[in-house]
């Protein structure tokens, strides 16, 4: 199946690919694709302050996700963004004519889940197209130059970048909320009578991927364990499908509170930038508070944080564990022992350290 889809894509590249387009090294039109999820998107940034420090005359563009328009719209070194929705062949068409008006001449795919998203930057004319080798669900020829993989998706990008001269010398994350988010967040704080003379905690028990999640009576443990021991004010977050979760937790916990109404993520994000600590598992949060440089305890296992945590973010501590089951059943766990073996006076122990 997979060589009949990627032959039906190569097929209809042939009827549509442009010629290239030339560019001068100080004016480049820099498209960057990264078209996944939250982590994914934020690793992206230090690329685009590096592209722009390196390039400051390019324009450039970002092919991104639903999720990456929130995250990237306020970014100040980016000129245009691009949404990839679901593919279809109306959408690939009105997509690949507004790209083809820009006539990119470069394209760099930091991550892609989408088979039709190297096959959309191939067919627009950009004469340099440079990935990950083994990262393009066997379309690898579609590029001009393939990079070896690297053990942390930061540092993978940065290769990608080094293939046209590009230096990444800060590696940080970046995230730019707005004004008027930072007033909603503490509307907020008024709203569920948050007391600014407390630490205020912010725990995110859940996670996208169940298997990643620390086991929800810990956390219950953990929260009246910090009411007995530090006078903080605990709220419980929770984003999609997380509230039962939180509503478990939140019960269990003396005065903690919980988020009353789902947020948009820009506004859950100004919320942990008035946070004095964020405690979560591998998750979206975690790399947002990376990025707004705010304290985080991150729980790792069975992933591993050398692949996908905080790469020297001094603002966040990293608790892990190795896997305990060979293989690891991943999104078929419903037993995670790994994370079993990070204990709630590690966790306490950590905090401490930093609401100290």
């Amino acid at each position: 199946m997979k060589k009949f889809k990627n032959g039906l894509i190569r097929l209809l590249l042939f009827f549509l690919k442009k010629g290239e387009n030339p560019y001068f090294r100080d004016r480049p039109k820099i498209l960057l694709a990264t078209t996944t999820a939250l982590g994914d998107t934020l690793w992206s940034t230090p690329g685009i302050v590096a592209l722009r420090k390196s390039f400051p005359l390019a324009s450039i563009g970002v092919l991104t996700s639903s999720i990456g328009m929130e995250l990237l719209k306020n970014n100040p070194d980016i000129d245009d963004l691009y949404l990839l929705k679901e593919p279809t062949l109306f959408h690939f068409f009105s997509l690949r004519k507004k790209l083809l008006n820009k006539r990119y001449n470069i394209a760099l795919l930091f991550h892609a889940s989408q088979r039709l998203t190297l096959p959309l930057i191939a067919s627009i004319g950009a004469s340099e197209i440079i990935s990950t080798d083994g990262k393009n669900k066997g379309l690898e020829t579609l590029c001009t130059k393939t990079t070896p993989d690297a053990d942390h998706e930061i540092t993978r990008r940065e290769q990608i970048l080094e293939a046209i001269q590009c230096d990444m010398s800060d590696k940080s994350l970046r995230y730019f909320p707005t004004s008027d988010e930072i007033i909603q967040a503490e509307n907020l704080f008024e709203e569920m009578h948050i007391d600014k003379e407390m630490p205020f905690v912010i725990i995110h028990p859940g996670a996208k991927d169940s298997y990643k999640c620390w086991p929800t009576k810990n956390y219950i443990v953990l929260g009246n364990r910090f009411k007995k021991e530090k006078p903080v004010q605990i709220l419980i977050g929770w984003g999609p499908g997380e509230k039962e979760l939180a509503v478990e937790i939140a019960s269990q916990i003396e005065d903690a509170l919980i988020l009353p109404e789902p947020l948009s993520l820009r506004v859950y994000a100004a919320l942990i930038k008035l946070s004095d600590l964020l405690i979560t598992n591998d998750t979206g949060p975690m790399h947002l508070a990376c990025a707004l440089k705010k304290p985080v305890i991150a729980i790792f296992a069975p992933t591993k944080p050398k692949n996908c945590g905080p790469l020297n973010v001094p603002t966040a501590i990293t608790l892990a564990r190795p896997r305990t089951c060979t293989p690891c059943l991943r999104r078929s766990c419903y037993e995670p022992f790994c994370l079993r073996q990070i204990s709630v006076d590690e966790i306490l122990s950590a905090a401490a350290k930093i609401l100290s």
